[in-house]
């Protein structure tokens, strides 16, 4: 009986080959300017790992972070043994390797490494990436799948030069996170500031035989340090003061409350105007820095 001898499949023509080469190279730059776009830290993180996932049939993807000393699971996609916001030891695991590294690393097998940290039972191979960024590593991002040896050479250097875009777009979304919360933080002191230079404002403008009163403050900027005040003497008469604390926002708001406590102290006794000024300037001077 003749026998046939097996032979292996032949490769494709390098037609194919420049043809896949080709698509790799169109899907980094789809995906690169996809990532580029995106300002929102939490969007952009849930749109990479989903992202690489779907279109390099992983089951599992996931970006940790380094944050206060610790890796924080900023985002992950197929994952059912970790949930997105946990946090361990920088020091645990193959991201802990590779954030001390700096270097990617490839587990074709997983059940060999001893550091593995399992996030998804059917995890067979594994690859991490270090997410650099201004000099530093920033995170680690990670991909595993349900094979043995699953990332092919070409695929795993694509992964890399994916994720030198998504290391500068997070280090970008980082720092427009900052930025609002530095702009939050400066609204939230001057809606504070703004409370307490109306509160030390008199509400009401004292009756006075013979004289009618008005009194209106409004600032040039969105807290400023002026101030004016009726203050009750002696012999029913009364003391207007107007001031001008130089500065703005919240140290000027403290200031001018540091002032009117002075003056309301020294006002009410039998000094004049011009005593009650010296003194409260060489308090000032005593108590607050030069500048």
């Amino acid at each position: 009986m003749a026998s046939t001898a097996l032979r292996p499949p032949s490769a494709p023509p390098p037609a194919v080959f420049q043809q896949r080469k080709v698509d790799a190279l169109l899907s980094l730059q789809k995906a690169a300017q996809e990532i580029a776009s995106i300002r929102d830290l939490d969007h952009l993180l849930d749109t990479i790992v989903h992202r690489i996932a779907l279109d390099f049939g992983c089951i599992e993807s996931s970006i940790l972070l380094v944050e206060d000393d610790q890796f924080h699971l900023a985002a992950v996609h197929g994952c059912t043994q970790s949930c997105k916001g946990e946090r361990f030891s920088v020091a645990e695991g193959l991201s802990g390797q590779v954030l001390a590294s700096g270097h990617s690393y490839y587990a074709p097998d997983v059940r060999q490494e001893l550091l593995y940290r399992s996030c998804e039972p059917h995890t067979l191979s594994e690859v991490l990436i270090p997410l650099h960024a201004g000099g530093r590593v920033i995170g680690v991002f990670s991909a595993s799948h349900h094979e043995v040896d699953a990332f092919p050479r070409a695929q795993i250097e694509l992964l890399k030069a994916l994720c030198g875009h998504i290391a500068a777009a997070i280090d970008n979304a980082q720092r427009i996170d900052e930025q609002r919360r530095q702009i939050a933080r400066l609204h939230q002191e001057q809606d504070e500031a703004r409370r307490i230079q109306q509160s030390l404002l008199p509400q009401t403008a004292p009756e006075i035989p013979e004289f009618e009163l008005e009194a209106e403050s409004v600032s040039a900027g969105a807290v400023g340090g002026d101030w004016y005040d009726y203050i009750p003497l002696a012999d029913g008469r009364v003391g207007i003061v107007l001031a001008d604390v130089s500065g703005k926002g919240m140290p000027a708001a403290l200031l001018m409350s540091a002032v009117r406590s002075i003056v309301r102290f020294l006002a009410p006794s039998s000094l004049g105007p011009g005593e009650v000024l010296g003194r409260l300037n060489r308090m000032l001077l005593n108590d607050f820095p030069r500048g």
